[in-house]
């Protein structure tokens, strides 16, 4: 886990931590059940939600060291980026659950992953102005309020018109 609010540096600090991995797979695959019985509509139970809180506090505490848990509990930034081995993937890392809030809702979250294997190709694109935009807001024509806000935002976006082009549909 990289330190919350620090600019980046060649050195990272890091803590090590004996976990029992069977269990945390089973955690893991708790999580995945429950997630799979949400509606089709992604909608979430309050019994599930329970359930995915008491999972995602029991993985917080068995995943991370006190300090970890400590500065994530306290910290006021908004993006936490974990820097993990590919072995890790699979936790749901976003559901860990501080006691008050799952990281998803508390940070904008994302991850960097460390592997052995090789990686393809990837080509970078480049950025030019103005950036192109395009805001979906009503694309079956049955969401008046919808069209009304993406209107909205593009006649603000328009108001930065050399930065970026926003077209709306």
């Amino acid at each position: 886990m990289e330190k919350l609010g620090r600019a980046e540096s060649t050195m990272r600090q890091y803590e090590e931590m004996k976990i029992s991995f069977s269990k945390v797979q089973e955690r893991c695959q708790e999580i995945l059940s429950l997630l799979n019985r949400a509606n089709t509509r992604g909608k979430v139970s309050k019994d599930i939600l329970a359930k995915l809180r008491d999972v995602g506090l029991v993985l917080f505490d068995e995943l991370l060291t006190a300090r970890a848990k400590e500065v994530l509990r306290g910290s006021q930034v908004e993006d936490l980026v974990f820097y993990i081995d590919e072995g890790l993937v699979q936790i749901p890392w976003e559901l860990l659950y501080d006691g008050e809030q799952f990281l998803c809702q508390k940070f904008n979250m994302g991850r960097i992953v460390k592997t052995k294997r090789s990686i393809a190709n990837v080509k970078h694109r480049i950025l030019s102005r103005p950036l192109k935009m395009l805001i979906i807001s009503d694309p079956r024509g049955d969401l008046e309020n919808a069209k009304r806000e993406g209107r909205i935002v593009r006649e603000k976006l328009d108001t930065a018109s050399s930065f970026i082009s926003a077209n709306q549909r």
